[in-house]
């Protein structure tokens, strides 16, 4: 016999045994399967989207606070700026707020950093707006 008839015998034997215990095997499928029910369908909620509050920084490391394209104010003190923005998260509604800090390429990193600082320490959801950075 040739190389591959053994081959093709050995896989026909394989197969026998596999199906063998196929059949002597205790298989039981248990599986619950939740049927869908009839419930009430909520309303969704309308989804409101956060304030944006524009905090740019300027190439002297000053800090511009922008609400709806309004100067709010200009200041150098990170006291200050983070009393702003915890004021302006108080007046939002239901205190959707997501601060955009906005750097100049030629502000020091460290005024990003303490800006995303203040953001984090208060729970302001903040991000960096890539469309106003200059690679």
């Amino acid at each position: 016999m040739s190389k591959g008839g053994i081959i093709i015998r050995l896989i026909d034997v394989a197969m026998n045994i596999l199906f063998a215990f196929i059949v002597i095997s205790d298989l039981k499928v248990q599986a619950q399967i939740k049927l869908p029910a009839k419930e009430e369908q909520s309303q969704p909620q309308p989804q409101t989207e956060p304030m944006p509050i524009r905090v740019q920084i300027g190439p002297d490391n000053s800090f511009l606070i922008k609400k709806h394209d309004v100067v709010l104010s200009t200041t150098f003190d990170l006291a200050e700026l983070e009393r702003l923005l915890l004021e302006l998260v108080r007046e939002s509604p239901n205190n959707e707020t997501i601060v955009l800090i906005e750097p100049h390429p030629d502000s020091v990193i460290q005024r990003t950093v303490d800006v995303m600082d203040i953001c984090e320490r208060n729970q302001i959801a903040m991000n960096i707006n890539y469309e106003s950075v200059e690679f």
